[in-house]
Order: C-alpha cells, then sequence, then structure tokens
C-alpha cells in the first residue's frame, strides 16, 4: 500500500511521459492483488460510500479530543476535509509514524469492508484502530476511499502503455482485454499480462502515421505536383478494421471506441474481411466540419443545430488480409476510391435495417446513409497558392494542410520528410490574467485568463505559461503579491495583467460559463505595456468562430 500511497503525488500535476514513467515503475514485479486494485482505481472505480464526512467529522473529533469550532476553522483553512482531519489526527499523535502494515489488497479487501456495518460504535472503533496504523498521506487515502471522494487524473491510455510495458503485449491487447472488463481480483490482473492469443493478434490496429511539422518559411521537396493535399480538421483521428466479420474502431490513443460510435460500427458491416481504413471522425452540421465537441453538446435546447459525426476516410492500410502499406500513397489512394464506392453500393443492396441484438436485424430500410464521407484532396498549383490556402484554413474551420508524398510508401523510412503537417496561424485574442492554481510544489503552474463582457471579465480559459524561467519567476512573485482572494488551491489576483493568448480554434458550448470553448490555448506573449481594459471582449471571439454553410 505504501507504493501506490508514494505513487499518487507523483501522478498529480505531471505531465503525460513523468505520468507513464510513474506507472512503469509502480507496475514493475507487482503482486497480482495489488495490481488489480490499482488498475480497477485507475479505471474510475471507487468502493461504496461507507460514512459521511459530518459522520467523519464527528469521528475526529471524538478521537483527537479537539473542539468543534477549531475543526471547522481548520476545514475553511484547508478547504479539504478528507485532508483536514487527516492533519488533524497526525498533529494529535493518533496516526503512526511507521505507516501501513497491510498491502493493498489486504486493506480494500478485509480492512475497510469490517465498516460497512450500521454500529456508530463499532464503526468508530474500528477507524480508531485503524487511524493508528496509518501515516498522514495514508490517513488521506484512508478518507478519500470511505467518503466516495477518490480520484485519480490518469489517462487510460498510460495505464494500458505501463501494463504493456510489463507484459510485454502490444498495447490494443491490453486495451482490448480492459474493455472486457477489470474484476479487483489477483486472477483478472494475471490474465491481463499473458501473452496475446492468435484471435487478439487480429484485432490490433496498424501504428498511426506520424507528421513533421513544416511553416510559410519552408518549401516542401521536390514540385507541388508530388503532393497529394488534404485539410486537416478538428477530429479524432482512427482506424476501422474489419476482420473475421467483427468490427473494431481504435483511436489515435489505442483507446476502443467502437460502442461510442454504433452508427459507424454499424456501416463497417458493408465492408469485406479483411479491411483496415484509417481517417478522422468530425462532427458535421450544415454539412461542414466542426469541432468533434460540438457533438456532445448539438441537438438541445441550449445548441439546437443537430450535429452528424462522420468519419472522413483518408488511407486504407489494409484489403482482403494483405497489408497495403507496402503500396505508395497514390496507389492506395485509387484502392480506397474504389472501395468506397463498392462500400456505397453494399450498404444499399443489402436488406439490412437498424440493428437490434446481436445478429437479428429490423426490417429492410429503404435507404442507408452510410456515416462516411471520402477526405477531399486539393488540387493546388504552386507553393504560393497553398501558402494562401493554409491561411485561410481557419476561416473554413480547417486547422491546416497535410501534405503526403505521391511516390512513397508508409513502410520508408520514417525520418524522411514525406508526411508533413502545414499548421494554419493560431488565432490570437487578448486576455486579462484573473487567477492561479497552485499545486503541492506552492508555484502556480495553471493561470485563468478572461475577456470583456460590457463592464464584467468572464473566463474562457485556462492555460499553462511557455515563459522562460526569468518571466514566469516575476509572474509567480506578482501572484504572490496581488492576490485578493485564496480558495484552497486557486489564488484571485488583482486584474492588472495582459497577455496575447494563441488558440487553434473556437465554438459554441453550453458547457462554459463564457459559452465559449477553446481548442489548445497556450500563452503567446506577456503584453506588458497594454493596460487591462484594452483586452479583447467575448465578442471579438465569437467573430473567430467559423460560420456554418447553409444547406
Amino acid at each position: 500500500m505504501r507504493r501506490f500511497i508514494t505513487l499518487l503525488p507523483e501522478l498529480d500535476g505531471a505531465d503525460d511521459a513523468a505520468k507513464l514513467r510513474a506507472l512503469t515503475d509502480y507496475f514493475r514485479d507487482l503482486p497480482d492483488g495489488a495490481g488489480a486494485w490499482a488498475v480497477w482505481l485507475f479505471l474510475g472505480n471507487r468502493p461504496e460510500r461507507l460514512i459521511t464526512n459530518a459522520q467523519l467529522r464527528e469521528g475526529v473529533i471524538a478521537e483527537t479530543k479537539l473542539p468543534a469550532w477549531l475543526v471547522d476553522e481548520s476545514c475553511k483553512a484547508v478547504d479539504d476535509p478528507c485532508e483536514t482531519f487527516a492533519l488533524l489526527l497526525d498533529t494529535a499523535g493518533i496516526s503512526s509514524a511507521e505507516g501501513c502494515p497491510w498491502s493493498l489488497d489486504v486493506f480494500l479487501r478485509k480492512t475497510i469492508p469490517r465498516m460497512s456495518g450500521d454500529d456508530a460504535t463499532a464503526k468508530r472503533k474500528e477507524f480508531g484502530q485503524i487511524w493508528r496504523n496509518l501515516s498522514l498521506p495514508e490517513c488521506h487515502f484512508f478518507h478519500r476511499l470511505v467518503t466516495g471522494t477518490f480520484r485519480i487524473s490518469v489517462p487510460q491510455r498510460l495505464v494500458v502503455q505501463a501494463l504493456s510495458k510489463r507484459a510485454r503485449v502490444p498495447d490494443a491487447v491490453i486495451a482490448l482485454r480492459l474493455k472486457n472488463g477489470m474484476q479487483h481480483e489477483p486472477d483478472c490482473f494475471k490474465s491481463l499480462l499473458t501473452k496475446a492469443s492468435a484471435d487478439e493478434g487480429t484485432c490490433q490496429p496498424y501504428p498511426f502515421g506520424t507528421t513533421e511539422a513544416i511553416t510559410a518559411e519552408m518549401d516542401p521537396p521536390g514540385s507541388i505536383e508530388e503532393w497529394q493535399i488534404e485539410y486537416v480538421w478538428d477530429g479524432l483521428r482512427a482506424q476501422i478494421i474489419r476482420r473475421g466479420d467483427h468490427t473494431l474502431i481504435w483511436n489515435q490513443n489505442t483507446e476502443l471506441i467502437t460502442e461510442s460510435y454504433p452508427e459507424l460500427s454499424e456501416a463497417a458491416h458493408f465492408l469485406p474481411n479483411g479491411t483496415v481504413l484509417e481517417g478522422t471522425l468530425v462532427a458535421l452540421i450544415n454539412n461542414r466540419p466542426q469541432p468533434i465537441a460540438r457533438a456532445g453538446e448539438s441537438g438541445t435546447k441550449k445548441d439546437p443545430t443537430p450535429a452528424t459525426i462522420v468519419f472522413l476516410v483518408s488511407d486504407m492500410l489494409e484489403q482482403d488480409g494483405k497489408d497495403l502499406r507496402d503500396f505508395t500513397v497514390t496507389k492506395r489512394r485509387e484502392i480506397l476510391c474504389d472501395l468506397h464506392a463498392d462500400w456505397e453500393e453494399r450498404a444499399r443492396k443489402h436488406t439490412r435495417g437498424t440493428f437490434v441484438q446481436g445478429d437479428l436485424f429490423a426490417a429492410p430500410a429503404a435507404e442507408v446513409n452510410l456515416p462516411v464521407q471520402l477526405a477531399d484532396t486539393l488540387q493546388l498549383k504552386d507553393w504560393d497558392e497553398l501558402r494562401n490556402e493554409v491561411a485561410d484554413a481557419r476561416g473554413g474551420g480547417a486547422e491546416g494542410l497535410l501534405l503526403k508524398q505521391r511516390s512513397v510508401t508508409s513502410r520508408d523510412d520514417p525520418g524522411t520528410d514525406n508526411c508533413l503537417l502545414w499548421a494554419a496561424p493560431p488565432l490570437t485574442v487578448l486576455v486579462v490574467l484573473t487567477a492561479a492554481r497552485q499545486f503541492d510544489d506552492g508555484s502556480p503552474t495553471e493561470y485563468v485568463f478572461a475577456v470583456w463582457d460590457k463592464e464584467a471579465l468572464v473566463t474562457v480559459t485556462k492555460a499553462t505559461t511557455g515563459f522562460v524561467k526569468e518571466e514566469s519567476a516575476d509572474l509567480r512573485k506578482f501572484v504572490r503579491e496581488h492576490t485578493i482572494e485564496r480558495h484552497g488551491p486557486v489564488r484571485l489576483v488583482a486584474a492588472d495583467l495582459v497577455f496575447g493568448l494563441e488558440f487553434d480554434g473556437v465554438h459554441e458550448s453550453s458547457r462554459h460559463k463564457s459559452r465559449l470553448s477553446l481548442r489548445n490555448p497556450r500563452i503567446g506573449s506577456w503584453k506588458k505595456d497594454t493596460p487591462a481594459n484594452e483586452a479583447s471582449t467575448l465578442a471579438d471571439l465569437r467573430n473567430l468562430i467559423p460560420a456554418l454553410a447553409e444547406d
């Protein structure tokens, strides 16, 4: 259990690379019992709540003999009851300096369930015994578990990658096994790490291609006729696999998303076996690609314009079970065009209706509309025309252009410049710093920014700095000296500083107070000579939303 408790602060606030290193070290040689519980918790599960914060407060007061008013004031100061109670127990000498004698498996399987009864006296006695065997961080973890507030901010793909390194099996195999269900039993963890079976081997996606970024100052090698040019949309890269009469849809992070897109999964039934397609999932509104985030909010009272999820197919990696990556980009495009036409014809001829259950289908539908489109390619005459297309890309909702060298294959040396990403210039606005979030080391690493809406500042995004060391130190100093309120780890600061904010897109969102959501926001520059009243407005941001094309 100590290893797990030590791991938690390493995961909090760390970047993905640091989280992956920490998870890989943790899972190395981990016993099956502890491993099963750890994976179960990392997947977002948590034990049933056994006690409320109010009941926990009463137990702490009885155990420490502290006055109730002091406990309540301490809770207000720390703004985390679970942590406050752990600190009070440690200060009163109740918690143990030696730490927990139980393994994670024993603690979660045997120790905590002992407190599930209704007898308040017996439950308080159990709490006292457990507290005397836990250190300060272990008490905090214990309180979060029994109150049902335990959370771990770890992407599942990182858990999959860490387990894959230990088991020495592909990421996709681990992801598929986790999708089939993970219980907190030692045998489940043991089976999770077994070698891949032949059936599991057929479920794996191909590696997603990588790109090299270029800028307007650079010219790709050769003439423009040597390149296949496509738009890059704000979407989710994915692969559709149709093998052995089964369909799987994987995203770029090796996450199985088949169940999240049932219409696309049903459409894949019309693909011949032994087919693998690669493309991008986008949201279409009025037949125009929109940010994929719009899909979850469209068609509601707050956002009545309906969105349709469509798979823009850009490449074909397998045909009749044969790997096509040895074929050139041009040849694969020709095969893909033929397949797309055949796919639509199959959908029209097959007498399949709405999927009901298993392999049972309702009466034949009069028409089948495939949620699939062939990604468009651009025909441009020279590099200057391409630069103009890139500059105008965001106006049409695109994020840039993707250039694929027509004469190369997917197996060519990845070090060669055969797939280039020419990103559109970022969108920019002036924003005012209003708050900073502090992590355990005391340094604010996440900043909150706002723009004007009439006479008031409205929060629009959070971002981390990309400043040099000296500027970061100046910013931290400003936060310390100009804090006007504190709410736990968040400091509200005087609205005096203006920054240039860069981002890749903006769209309407009912989930945000500003009713706007910014894609990939980052701080571009510190506008030290710009007063706060000259910052941008909500209207300025809304003017950057691409207009929807009408049918």
